[in-house]
C-alpha cells in the first residue's frame, strides 16, 4: 500500500517478487492517489491484483470488499 514512489530504502526488486509469483503468492497492491503504477505492478505482478483508490478518505470503503473478494478467490493448496 503506498501513496507515491518509494523515497526511503531500497525500490522494489523484479528477483524478490519472482519468488512469491513462482511460490504461488498472490500479491494484492492498493495505489492511492499519487502513487508509482510500474512500482505496484512490479509487486504484483498481476494488473487485477492492483486497486487503486483516489483517497486515504476513500479507502476503506472502495478497498474491504474488494480485498475480501480476491482472497476469496484464491486456492488452498496443501503439501
Amino acid at each position: 500500500m503506498t501513496d507515491g514512489v518509494t523515497s526511503a530504502g531500497t525500490p522494489p526488486d523484479d528477483r524478490f517478487s519472482l519468488k512469491f509469483y513462482k511460490a504461488g503468492v498472490i500479491v494484492i497492491t492498493v495505489g492511492i492517489a499519487d502513487y508509482s503504477k510500474p512500482e505496484l505492478l512490479l509487486m504484483s505482478r498481476d494488473p487485477n491484483d492492483l486497486i487503486e483508490v483516489p483517497s486515504f478518505a476513500r479507502m476503506e470503503s472502495m478497498i474491504t470488499d474488494q480485498v475480501f473478494e480476491k482472497a476469496c478467490e484464491a486456492e488452498i493448496q496443501r503439501t
